[in-house]
């Protein structure tokens, strides 16, 4: 007689092997998707890396044309800049006023010099008067008052350097004051105070902010534009600290990257009649001058 248990037990167990051969089937059958999955995927990274790999070799081959490229333009206009501004300032009298110690500007000279301007005085104004102790401050504003210039206490010693600057340059006198200011390292100067001035270059700056062109650089301009005496402001393109701006609104000419060629020529054309704002910051209102229409 057939054993409904042993019967039940035995169909359970078929159906059993069964669902785990089906299970087993299954998983064998996602591992091979998963698996050509796998290859398909990377055979697309595989793909698109060729692609990046040929896009950079493009950009390097057009990067390294392109700066080719900038170099002979580079070269070029290094080569035809000395003769472009040869003899355009013959006979101008240029005194230049450098109020910073942070950056060199002593590359102006020479490109002054090439334009045929007569340099007729170079005045570095140092740091030293920013930060006086009271001993010093007391010596500097004696020897004020014993040439009589001292109106008050009160004045602070910046006022007293720009007056003498402006004495010198303008009016031709003060000499002695020039000359104690540089023996005690408040300036260096060189060149005579003895010739007439045509234009005065200001060249500024800093690292840091500071109150000093609140008290030496818009003072100078302020003075030299009383005596109508012409005044240009330039700076490195690369100051940290920029004074353009407010050089700018003392209604004055300004070149802000007079490190470059083009920042070079904008100061000669300005020095030459044609003012504005120039350079490659904010405040500029054009790259550089309009060259007239014979030279472009």
């Amino acid at each position: 007689m057939i054993n409904i248990k042993h019967l039940v037990v035995t169909v359970i167990s078929v159906f059993l092997a069964l669902a785990m051969g089906i299970l087993i089937g299954i998983q064998l059958e996602s591992h091979d998707l998963i698996f050509k999955q796998q290859e398909n995927l990377i055979e697309q990274m595989e793909t698109r890396f060729d692609k990046l790999n040929k896009t950079r070799e493009n950009l390097e081959s057009e990067i390294k044309m392109l700066t080719d490229a900038n170099e002979t333009n580079i070269t070029y206009i290094n080569r035809i800049f000395p003769d472009y501004i040869k003899e355009k300032l013959n006979g101008l009298n240029v005194a230049i006023v450098e109020t910073t110690d942070d950056y060199s500007y002593a590359d102006l000279r020479n490109v002054l010099k090439e334009s045929g301007a007569h340099i007729t005085s170079i005045v570095s104004i140092t740091n030293k008067s920013l930060d006086l102790s009271e001993d010093a401050k007391e010596v500097l504003f004696q020897f004020y008052e014993e040439r009589e210039k001292l109106v008050d206490n009160k004045q602070d010693a910046c006022s007293l350097i720009v007056g003498s600057i402006i004495d010198a340059m303008i009016l031709g006198k003060s000499f002695e004051d020039i000359q104690y200011l540089t023996e005690n390292g408040f300036l260096h100067t060189l060149g005579s105070f003895e010739h007439s001035i045509d234009y005065v270059v200001i060249a500024g700056g800093s690292k840091e902010a500071s109150e000093k062109i609140n008290l030496i650089d818009l003072p100078i301009i302020r003075e030299l534009k009383r005596y109508s005496i012409p005044v240009i402001g330039v700076e490195l393109s690369s100051v940290e600290n920029s004074y353009i701006d407010l050089y700018k609104r003392e209604k004055i000419s300004t070149v802000d990257n007079v490190d470059s060629i083009i920042g070079k020529t904008s100061m000669v054309l300005v020095l030459e009649g044609r003012e504005g704002n120039y350079g490659i910051k904010e405040s500029a209102e054009s790259l550089m001058p309009v060259l007239n229409q014979e030279e472009e």
